[in-house]
């Protein structure tokens, strides 16, 4: 019966024992309006890639999530394709095309994951799944292949003038072997996480667009290019940001994260123990970088070096890191209690063994 009930209509995800952290990063709504805004009269979608994170993940730390709950972070999404058939009732995207997107964004990082997806019923006013939707998302969930055990799938309602307005666009988690889905809208939070893959979307700050309401005569107009120019998104940024973030998986495995701050991206990877930070040029034609080490929260060595030299300035910080535990391990060995202290401490333990 209560597959029954729930199999076209969603629960509450408060209500469900599957918990999950949903972050996204904040340029993919406005990545999703431009596509919207090429195909104003017809459905449109997207397949969101991202990353999944087991709890405890310490990438995560400074977004303040449940420690206790996995997440998945969206940081991007492959666009439908030019030989997608997109109608007012129907959207089927280019498979073939975003198979091959996907293999490209898995050489820049083999941790990327495809998450799930977002479609559009804007054209045609449905405010909901549609059962062929529904199943649809049952099938691919539960299929071998598939390799998450989640897939999160985004319905665009109608076309917002401001895509930081509530109530455009809502998400449902679907999850593998349940037999009901969720209604996760309430449960997204939006970081800052940009996209590594923009060459390959097309998707980047250079092609975002912004409100300009003053001169908006309907949701399809009312953007326009946004003129930016930042270093992260030059050919020269995007291949050095893509390089070191394998550098990094291989020195952090997973713990690796990239923020984004008044136009400049900071790439981290940490461990319980250490961090190291590179920060990189704001403006095209800057070449400075910034690296730090952290051991326990504390900073011990800050490094400013050109573009070029950073590899060299990566080991030197991998090198102080590293000095710094093993003195951190030997002071740690040489300290001795007092034997009172000694005698205090095992007489406790007995008796709380014992108890």
């Amino acid at each position: 019966m209560r597959r029954k009930l729930n199999r076209y209509h969603p629960i509450q995800m408060r209500n469900s024992r599957h918990k999950l952290e949903i972050l996204f990063d904040r340029s993919v709504s406005f990545y999703i309006l431009d596509e919207l805004r090429k195909h104003p009269a017809v459905e449109e979608g997207g397949k969101y890639i991202g990353y999944i994170f087991e709890p405890g993940n310490p990438s995560l730390q400074k977004f303040e999530v449940n420690s206790r709950d996995p997440a998945i972070v969206i940081t991007d999404f492959l666009p439908g394709g030019p030989k997608a058939v997109r109608t007012a009732v129907e959207f089927m995207p280019d498979g073939e095309y975003q198979d091959a997107l996907f293999r490209r964004a898995e050489e820049l990082d083999p941790a990327i994951e495809h998450l799930g997806t977002w479609h559009s019923h804007h054209a045609n006013g449905l405010q909901t799944l549609s059962p062929g939707d529904v199943e649809g998302y049952f099938r691919t969930v539960n299929k071998a292949h598939y390799r998450p055990d989640l897939f999160l799938a985004s319905l665009v309602k109608h076309i917002p003038i401001n895509p930081e307005s509530p109530d455009w666009i809502d998400h449902f988690l679907f999850v593998r072997g349940a037999d009901e889905y969720y209604l996760a809208t309430g449960h997204i939070r939006v970081i800052d996480w940009p996209t590594i893959f923009g060459i390959q979307t097309g998707h980047s700050q250079q092609h975002r667009r912004v409100v300009t309401s003053s001169s908006a005569t309907n949701a399809a107009e009312v953007l326009r290019e946004r003129p930016s120019s930042v270093w992260y998104e030059t050919e020269e940024g995007r291949s050095a940001l893509a390089e070191d973030r394998r550098f990094f998986r291989e020195q952090f495995d997973s713990n690796v994260i990239a923020t984004r701050r008044d136009s400049q991206i900071t790439l981290t990877g940490q461990t319980a123990y250490k961090a190291i930070s590179v920060t990189y040029p704001r403006n095209p034609g800057d070449k400075e970088i910034a690296i730090s080490v952290q051991q326990h929260g504390v900073a011990i060595l800050h490094i400013h070096c050109e573009l070029s030299y950073r590899k060299i300035s990566f080991t030197a910080a991998l090198a102080a890191a590293q000095y710094q535990l093993a003195v951190d391990c030997s002071s740690s060995s040489s300290i001795k209690l007092p034997s009172t202290s000694r005698a205090n401490h095992s007489s406790s333990s007995s008796s709380a063994v014992g108890g």
